[in-house]
């Protein structure tokens, strides 16, 4: 699905692309500028919705309704609306990565 961004630091102009994931208990849908910005997550179990940055909630919940409304969406059957989850879920670094800018060891 290609979806126009709006008015968004992330993909002003840059269209914004949904990806279904199914692994290891979860169904997702994944969503992403053409540029490769992460905008975030539709969890299609919970209704859960996870923005990368606050900004991106309102473009973010816009996109997944229009993307409800898509035959894709339709033939997987009933979905949850949209919704804030219900905890905060606070997206880490993969294990053995560093933040970008921090050096490698001591503290240096």
């Amino acid at each position: 699905m290609d979806v126009r961004a709006g008015n968004n630091r992330a993909a002003s102009h840059d269209p914004w692309r949904a990806a279904r994931w199914r692994r290891q208990g979860y169904d997702r849908l994944y969503v992403h500028a053409d540029s490769g910005i992460s905008i975030g997550w539709y969890d299609l179990d919970t209704g859960d919705l996870h923005a990368v940055e606050p900004s991106f909630i309102e473009p973010l919940t816009a996109f997944v309704r229009h993307w409800l409304d898509s035959e894709e969406a339709r033939a997987i059957g009933p979905l949850p609306p949209p919704h804030a989850p219900a905890t905060h879920v606070v997206v880490q670094p993969r294990r053995g990565r560093r933040p970008a800018g921090r050096p490698r060891g001591g503290d240096a």
